[in-house]
């Protein structure tokens, strides 16, 4: 199963004092999905970590980012502000 993992801090480095935090909960999801066998793929404005495959994106392209890597995907997580949830959480509805 292809699974998209989007961290809003990560995604965006938008909010440096939040990355450790969000890289944190980024990598305990990624691992935990790689070692029962799924892949992962994960949106980064520049934080990477040991679990899954990074898509690079920007503050600027994060949405579309996580539209466009959705589609290729079974399921997804989003992490973000309560604010951008609904609009992203709609983004992964859409998922076959």
């Amino acid at each position: 199963m292809k699974i998209l993992i989007a961290e809003f801090a990560v995604g965006t480095d938008i909010e440096k004092s939040l990355i450790p935090e969000g890289a944190a909960m980024l990598k305990t999801l990624s691992e935990s999905f790689v070692r029962l066998g799924h892949e992962v793929y994960y949106p980064s404005a520049g934080t990477k970590i040991c679990a899954g495959t990074c898509i690079e994106s920007t503050a600027e392209n994060f949405m579309q980012v996580i539209e466009r890597k959705a589609k290729d995907c079974d399921a997804g997580l989003i992490i973000a502000p309560d604010s951008m949830l609904p609009e992203l959480n709609k983004v992964l509805e859409e998922i076959p």
